[in-house]
């Protein structure tokens, strides 16, 4: 299986990186060692596999490796494991303190690496979703290999034309059906894409989207389509009613993002992080109640009309 990511990365990575980190659960292994592979085939690099299990701990297993490499010049590629998985842990395992305290280190270590490395990956594997969606994993690693195999290069042109065609911009509106429909002002907002490549940033496979955020939009009203829970009411940033009871505890949460995808391979019926790519998706991030930071999570919709400063632009 040939990922076309690869080949993006080291086209759009820094010109000195000689050495990779490849890091991540036994439940990645394949992956990794697959993507290992096509960096070989691709040039002369040095190339350092680390994999864990569920009682083994990333961060003690990375101290042991990383004194090998010179930072400076090594792309560090991981695979995200949610912080569902730790709580999961702590659960079930006598340790559980040790535990939580090592996946304190790992959030406070993730936090430091991000400047001291070229560049860093981030990959959303599907079997980090196991037993959360109704698909089978069969089907969630097809979405996998599908958006990642697509044409990273055209696909950053046709995302630069929508950025330049959006940037500058005063009002977005997104109509959903006759009823349902919001609008914010991007004033003062942050707006960029996934696929730009910046010193110290943290780039996201399977990547496609341009959004405005993470921060708080407080000009966003009007009601949001979401694909999984139904209509989400907005007033001023802030959710002030949810349709789906399971969404209650965002009741007073905030708007903290807005998303378009650009990613044609992406399935919009896939797990989220990889269906917020969807080029037929847009999405909003939301926080819970009296929640300080911007961790979110984001809802889905698939049918929408986008408008800017009242020109339609999907």
């Amino acid at each position: 299986m040939e990922y076309r990511m690869v080949e993006y990365m080291l086209q759009r990575g820094k010109k000195n990186v000689e050495q990779f980190i490849l890091y991540g659960s036994n439940y990645a292994k394949d992956l990794l060692v697959s993507i290992g592979r096509e960096i070989e085939q691709k040039g002369n690099y040095k190339i350092k596999i680390i994999t864990w299990s569920d009682l083994e701990f990333i961060y003690d297993k990375y101290l042991l490796a990383e004194t090998e490499f010179n930072k400076k010049r090594t792309m560090f590629i991981y695979v995200r494991e949610p912080i569902e998985n730790y709580h999961d842990l702590i659960r079930t395992n006598h340790d559980s303190a040790l535990i939580r305290e090592k996946y304190k280190q790992w959030i406070y270590w993730s936090n430091q690496i991000k400047y001291e490395y070229a560049l860093i990956v981030q990959i959303d594997y599907p079997s980090i979703y196991r037993g959360r969606y109704n698909l089978s994993n069969r089907n969630l690693q097809k979405d996998f290999v599908c958006a990642c195999t697509c044409n990273y290069q055209k696909m950053f042109s046709d995302m630069l034309l929508l950025y330049n065609r959006l940037r500058g911009k005063k009002r977005v509106d997104v109509f959903f059906d006759k009823h349902s429909h919001i609008w914010f002002f991007t004033n003062k907002l942050n707006f960029t894409s996934d696929m730009f490549w910046e010193d110290g940033c943290e780039i996201v496979f399977p990547c496609g989207e341009v959004y405005w955020g993470i921060q708080h939009i407080n000009t966003m009203n009007g009601t949001f389509c979401s694909r999984d829970y139904g209509k989400v009411y907005i007033v001023n940033g802030i959710i002030k009613n949810v349709d789906s009871k399971k969404m209650k505890e965002y009741i007073d949460g905030r708007i903290v993002e807005f998303g378009i995808g650009i990613n044609k391979q992406a399935n919009e019926y896939s797990y989220v992080s990889l269906a917020e790519k969807s080029k037929k998706a847009v999405h909003i991030g939301i926080t819970k109640k009296n929640q300080a930071n911007n961790e979110h999570i984001d809802l889905i919709s698939k049918k929408y009309y986008l408008y800017a400063d009242y020109e339609k632009i999907k």
